[in-house]
Formats: structure tokens, sequence, C-alpha cells
């Protein structure tokens, strides 16, 4: 069991090296919608003068209030809007996902002071135990403005992060009922919030994902009924439906195609919306952040996960050490021996072109080291 922690660790340690391949995308702030970027959200803003909404393209809540009006970069308005940060660790050098994006500085030209600050609500269900259900309403955000997204997938999985609004308001945090209050009586009529995106399972859509399976063990895989699954040639660029997935397949390498507002889900998508099964189980979390056993960490594929094949009788000798694991790549090329390890968890990247890092292919290898 130590030793499987020391391999997690290691493994989650090694992910997080920035390699070539990973491409580093972020939203633009054009009026018109470019080919691959989804999701609308409104963005409330209230600078101490009552509220004001926009509706923005975007696919999360720091690049929603980037794409506002009351953003204007060359006024020294501030949010952070990097997705990942480099540091360093016995004298190595790691790429990590930020806990801090979307964080707010400065916006429409006010700074946060001693005294108030930059707050955020977000229009989330919320338990009414006097109802007995979830009930939409406006709280306090409990993470930075980058993981509140507004695709309806997101939301299923991740029900305190999926809105399409999200409101900032500059002021004393002690204020906050009575700037819910506010807030409630502007957002009515014309001003209501916006209902979530949903996302479009029409092959070539925005949506889109393709994965290269391949099982390069010994082990037998448990296909657990997945047969209509959408297989894709690239070579021929030919989409076959109703596919029933086989080891021999899964061997030999098949690419599937699956949709979703990042990659965790369109693989989801991909292999347990047949029948609902569970080809693909990622770790449970309430962190929205990507990240090692958080949002979008692969547990298992057809019923196979980590394993450790070889060591278990030295337990304090790790250099006899060997698993088979699920390899994650973002360019896999056997034919010229070109492999590039994804950076980054499955559920860190989407295909959406206005996602802050933007893979639409991905290479799910299960493997020997």
């Amino acid at each position: 069991m130590v030793k499987n922690t020391k391999f997690m660790a290691v493994l989650a340690a090694f992910m997080m090296v920035a390699v070539a391949g990973i491409v580093v995308v972020q939203s633009s702030d054009e009026s018109d919608a470019a080919a691959g970027e989804a999701g609308y959200m409104n963005v409330y803003i209230n600078s101490g003068n009552g509220w004001s909404v926009e509706t923005v393209l975007a696919a999360n809540g720091c690049e929603a209030v980037k794409a506002t009006t009351a953003y204007d970069i060359h006024r020294g308005d501030a949010i952070d809007d990097a997705y990942t940060y480099e540091y360093q660790y016995q004298d190595n050098w790691y790429t990590d996902i930020s806990y801090t994006y979307g964080n707010i500085t400065q916006l429409n030209n006010i700074s946060n002071s001693s005294t108030s600050i930059w707050n955020v609500l977000v229009y989330i269900p919320v338990w009414d135990d006097d109802e007995g259900m979830y009930i939409d309403q406006w709280t306090v955000a409990s993470s930075a403005l980058g993981y509140y997204k507004p695709f309806a997938d997101y939301a299923d999985e991740m029900i305190n992060y999926g809105t399409a609004n999200v409101a900032v308001w500059y002021g004393d945090p002690a204020n906050v009922t009575s700037m819910i209050t506010s807030l409630n009586g502007y957002a009515t009529s014309t001003h209501a919030p916006r209902a979530l995106t949903q996302v479009s399972t029409v092959q070539g859509s925005a949506f889109e994902h393709i994965f290269y399976l391949k099982n390069k063990t010994s082990y037998t895989m448990a296909i657990n009924g997945t047969n209509n699954v959408t297989t894709y040639n690239p070579a021929t660029g030919v989409y076959t439906t109703d596919v029933t997935l086989t080891n021999s397949m899964i061997t030999s390498g098949v690419y599937v195609v699956g949709y979703g507002s990042d990659a965790g889900l369109a693989l989801r998508n991909a292999l347990n919306v047949p029948g609902q099964t569970t080809d693909v189980i990622f770790g449970t979390t309430t962190n929205p952040v990507p990240g090692y056993q958080a949002y979008g960490w692969l547990d298992k594929i057809f019923g196979l996960g980590t394993v450790q094949v070889s060591g278990q009788d030295t337990p304090t000798v790790y250099t006899d050490d060997h698993y088979n694991f699920w390899s994650t790549y973002t360019a896999y090329d056997e034919a010229n021996s070109y492999y590039a390890w994804a950076g980054f968890v499955v559920g860190a990247y989407s295909a959406l072109t206005n996602a802050p890092l933007v893979d639409g292919t991905i290479a799910l290898i299960y493997e020997y080291s």
C-alpha cells in the first residue's frame, strides 16, 4: 500500500512536468464566435453604483469577466488569467494548474484595498431545507472564477460549479447579504439569469473529442456492454456508429469519439453513455481544480487501473517496482516513435478553442513501466 502511494505521487509529479506538444490557448475577446468556441455567460457587475449585466461568449468565469467592457488591460485592470504556473521542487521545475485562475485584483479601474475588494457571487443550485430540494440562487463563490463553467455536462458532474451566471461586486465582503438582495431585485425579466449551454453531439461539433485507446499489456479488459460506440478512422475521416468494442480492437488500438465540454466528460460520453455503463471511471471529488486525485483524475477504463506487477516482496525498495497503468499522451505516433506525455490530467483539456488548455485528440495507453 505504501509503495502504491509513492508510485501515485511520483506519477503525479511526472505528469506536471511541462512537455512539448501541449498547447495553451487563452480565450480572445472577439465579438463574433470563432469555430470551436462555445459557452455563453451573463456577467453581472456592480462597481458601487448599481448593477449592470453583459452576455459574453466564454468557456468559464475568468474569461467571461475578461470579455466584458468593464475589463481593460490598458488601464491596469488585472485578473489572474494564468491557468497554469511553474514551481521549483528539489532543483526540478514543474507545471501545475493554478487554484487562483480568475481572481480579480483590479476591474473597471478600481483596485482591491484594505477595506474593499472585488467579491464574486455565482448562481447555482443550493440545498433548501424548507423546500427539501435544490433551488437556484445567488451564493458566494467558493473557488476562483475560472472553475465556474456554463456547460450542462459540467454542471451534472460538479453541481456547485456549473453556472452560466457570475456576479462581481466591489465593496466590503461583510455586506454580501444586502448585495445578494439587490442583485435578486435586478436579475429579473430581461436581466434574468441565463440557462446552461447544452453539449452538441453532432459529428464535427465544437465539443467533439477523439481518443486513441490501446492496451499494450497482457491483461484482459472487462468491457461492460459497450456496444454502440462511435469510432473514427483518421486515414479516411469516416465515423462508424453503433460499434461493439472488443479486447482485440483495443489491443490493436482504436479511435473512439465522445462529446463534452472537457476531455474527461467527453471520455465518459464516449464509453459510459451506452447503457449507462461504467467502462470509464474518474476519481470522485468536489474539488473543481484539475489535478492529482482531483477533478479529471482518471481511475479506470474497462475495469483496469494502476496495478503493481512486480516489487511487492521488497516493500522498502522502489527500484524493482513496476506497474501497469493508463498513460495519457497529447501526441502518440508509434510509426515514428514520437510520444508526448500529457502534462495534466484528462479533465484539464478541452477541444473548445476558448478553453484555457486546448487539445481535442488524446491517446490513452494502458502500458507497463
